[in-house]
């Protein structure tokens, strides 16, 4: 009797399958999402992303891993955009290289890059971090679905510092609201966003990211011009 007691003390107790925590995490992010009140506190925020990164650390090896800490990063990166903190937007940047670091087989990978590419030279005003990681996507997905994406973002960056020929000056960044998705399969929640002076003609010739990102988010900060839009035609009736 006294042995089979301590046989149950050291077996370890099974605990949720890789499949179950995942879902889990879903489920505080849908619940997330459909509470505008919670949406307000930057805790409920950290609480889902830990969530997420939690099935990514309990279980590196299973299918959901990956995307467990890609959804991760996006919710820590749309935080940022509400919060302006800048741990937030830090914690996303290393979410988003982790999962290029730990799963470079993953479909998600170069997603993460280029994820990661654009919040250093659009918010970070750091066009030197963004040239690696591009150049780091290309290098190991040359015919991914990112990849024409970053060749037009890195040729609008021009020569390295040190190295021949010129970049163009951008232009100021154009006023625009857009939507930041948090997750591959889920629906965007529209925020705004302050992209930098010097990203915008970058991500202007890029074209949109996947989710439906914004290329050019300002919110008023800075405004140093007032343009008059005439209108593009369709459903775009200028100002």
């Amino acid at each position: 009797m006294v042995a089979l007691l301590l046989l149950a003390l050291f077996v370890p107790t099974r605990g949720p399958s890789p499949e179950a925590a995942y879902q889990k995490a879903r489920r505080s992010f849908y619940a997330l999402k459909a509470d505008a009140k919670l949406r307000r506190d930057r805790a409920h925020w950290l609480v889902a992303a830990a969530r997420f990164e939690a099935v990514a650390e309990r279980y590196p090896q299973s299918a959901r891993a990956p995307q467990a800490l890609f959804t991760a990063a996006e919710l820590r990166s749309e935080l940022s955009r509400l919060s302006f903190v800048a741990a937030d937007r830090r914690g996303a940047l290393m979410d988003y290289r982790e999962v290029a670091r730990r799963y470079p087989m993953s479909p998600l990978a170069d997603d993460a890059l280029w994820r990661a590419a654009r919040i250093e030279l659009d918010r970070d005003d750091d066009p030197e971090s963004a040239r690696a990681d591009l150049q780091r996507l290309l290098q190991k997905y040359p015919r991914g679905d990112m990849a024409h994406r970053a060749r037009a973002l890195l040729a609008s960056l021009g020569a390295a510092p040190g190295k021949a020929g010129r970049s163009a000056p951008p232009p100021p960044p154009p006023a625009e609201r857009g939507r930041v998705s948090v997750a591959p399969e889920h629906r965007s929640i529209a925020v705004a966003a302050a992209p930098t002076k010097r990203g915008a003609k970058a991500l202007e010739e890029a074209g949109p990211a996947p989710g439906g990102v914004p290329l050019a988010v300002q919110m008023g900060l800075r405004v140093r011009r007032i343009v008059i839009d005439a209108g593009h035609g369709g459903h775009d009736t200028g100002a």
